[in-house]
């Protein structure tokens, strides 16, 4: 009959294991809530990404920054970063850009360019009401990527709806969480003998 220290080695390796996916778990949830808050975060490469700011001022001829009071510029940060999900601040966004129809078509230089037949106009919401602003403002004011607002754009032309689809790929070397409740159970089943006939051989 095996000893008592045998079976504590199965539960130690069990602990560890569950002890393993709820370090994962919480880093996830960490870098997750980071992202969308715009908080101070360590993301998946250990290193520090700094808290979210608005950016500099456009200095653009609309004076889009100078149209709008800090006070107002504060208020469309907060209430961005106040979303829950990156898919309603997404969809927020989104509703805020207007498809518009190129009125002018000028083709610049020799080269032949394949003319653009749409173009965008981009607004924020605050207490003042609804403004409009450049491309750059509006970047800038929530303090997002250019690549992000692209994004939302071509889906807008295609009448789709934004959806978060990170982390929702699975890996081909990726194992379950039902495998891995299985695998758990299957260890939790051996019993001492069979550790003992199993040294033993």
């Amino acid at each position: 009959m095996a000893s008592s220290s045998d079976e504590g080695a199965v539960l130690s390796v069990v602990k560890k294991r569950k002890k393993g996916l709820k370090s994962v778990e919480y880093k996830r949830e960490h870098v997750k809530r980071g992202r969308v808050k715009g908080l101070e975060h360590i993301n998946y490469a250990s290193k520090v990404v700094a808290k979210k700011k608005i950016g500099n001022d456009c200095k653009c001829k609309l004076k889009c920054f100078g149209r709008l009071l800090e006070g107002d510029r504060e208020e469309i940060f907060i209430n961005f970063y106040a979303k829950e999900t990156k898919d309603e601040q997404d969809s927020y966004l989104q509703a805020l850009v207007e498809v518009v129809q190129v009125k002018r078509r000028r083709q610049q230089g020799d080269e032949p360019k394949k003319p653009r037949s749409r173009n965008f106009k981009y607004y924020v919401t605050c207490s003042s009401g609804r403004q409009q602003v450049c491309a750059k403002a509006f970047l800038n004011l929530p303090g997002v990527t250019k690549g992000r607002i692209r994004r939302l754009t071509s889906l807008l032309l295609l009448g789709r709806s934004p959806k978060d689809l990170r982390g929702k790929n699975t890996s081909g070397n990726a194992t379950s969480g039902e495998a891995c409740i299985l695998v758990e159970d299957h260890i939790r089943s051996f019993q001492p003998k069979n550790l003992t006939t199993h040294q033993e051989k």
